[in-house]
């Protein structure tokens, strides 16, 4: 009987993906804003093809910025709870073997396909557009259905490569004063975060050692890239908690003083700015003390690897390494359920204005 039932979804599987558009008809959008004429581009590795994200950004004359984020539209094609929305459900996510086959959460004609963020065809996204202030401040948020054309597939290589002060391609020319300004606003967002954050620059969203700064240093593309999924993420979230709208949180608690006193306890080692303060942010400045020492990664690895990890839940208890009242995953639906889900969230969160956000 499961047998059967498993048969017979993968025919229906079948045959909504061969329904599906294999371009897109702006005729029949009337409530995508049309941004097909901005200066959009993706920036992944080179042999990636399901792209889920993308970017433009333009400097007004005031010396703000316009910063929008543009997200695979992946709910337009996939309805709730259809066999498409149980594969996805059942997989979780899109796994990746090194130099061997992917498995894709979605099938591969939607992922590398009509959800793909492809140059030089037009593609559905959910644009999260954000106003930036010279020094990095968030002056306003609105997430639009949006229509766009990319115009160009870059890598994260040839981007370091610019950024970096090498020669660019003739294929970028046109694009580089976009990355400069989108290194600068990412240093802009990058100094604005709270200095009591030294932990989270130090480790990755799942507690893992990031490499050295010298090593990051030389990878503005990521980055970039990550700025702009961990700006997102907060914005969503944040909105969402404070109208009390349901929301699938990326949680992550803080367990990193409790573990640094029993750790302090365990090597009998006496710290006297600890001893003399509850502030549970004190670690992070006595860790930033002995960055330049041998046992700076044996010892802050000791902590990180034994502190809690990020999970999921719909009760939010905001995330500690991010410094956010709240956190999701927002960024990936082509190969990430819990961001598919979020795009099922009534589009009553659609063409909201935020005039302030925490950062």
């Amino acid at each position: 009987e499961m047998q059967r039932s498993l048969v017979g979804s993968e025919m229906c599987i079948r045959d909504r993906i061969s329904s599906l558009p294999k371009r897109i008809n702006p005729h029949t959008l009337e409530k995508f804003t049309d941004y097909r004429s901005e200066t959009v581009f993706t920036i992944d590795d080179e042999d990636t093809f399901d792209l889920d994200d993308a970017i433009s950004i333009q400097k007004l004359s005031d010396g703000s910025y316009i910063l929008k984020v543009y997200i695979a539209n992946v709910e337009h094609f996939i309805g709730f709870n259809t066999p498409l929305w149980q594969r996805a459900q059942r997989l979780t996510t899109s796994t990746y073997t090194e130099n061997g086959p992917i498995f894709h959460m979605l099938h591969p004609d939607i992922s590398c396909g009509i959800c793909s963020l492809v140059p030089k065809v037009d593609r559905l996204a959910k644009g999260f557009i954000f106003k930036i202030s010279p020094d990095g401040k968030i002056l306003d948020f609105k997430i639009e259905d949006s229509l766009i054309r990319s115009k160009k597939k870059m890598t994260y290589k040839e981007v370091d490569n610019i950024l970096n002060g090498m020669s660019a391609p003739k294929s970028y020319y046109s694009f580089i004063e976009d990355l400069i300004n989108l290194e600068h606003v990412t240093n802009l967002i990058i100094s604005g975060l709270s200095q009591d954050t030294t932990i989270s620059y130090e480790v990755n969203e799942e507690n893992l050692i990031k490499k050295t700064e010298i090593e990051n240093k030389h990878q503005p593309s990521k980055m970039i890239i990550m700025i702009c999924a961990v700006l997102v993420g907060k914005s969503v979230a944040e909105y969402l908690y404070n109208a009390g709208l349901l929301m699938v949180y990326r949680n992550h608690e803080n367990s990193y003083y409790e573990e640094f006193k029993r750790l302090l306890k365990k090597y009998n080692k006496k710290v006297k700015a600890f001893d003399k303060t509850q502030d549970e942010y004190v670690i992070n400045k006595i860790i930033d003390s002995i960055k330049n020492k041998e046992e700076f990664l044996v010892f802050t690895s000791l902590i990180i690897n034994s502190a809690s990890k990020a999970y999921y839940d719909i009760k939010n208890v905001g995330h500690y390494a991010l410094n956010t009242e709240a956190y999701s995953h927002t960024t990936s639906p082509i190969r990430r359920f819990s961001d598919l889900l979020i795009q099922f969230i009534p589009v009553s969160y659609t063409h909201l204005t935020l005039p302030t956000i925490r950062l």
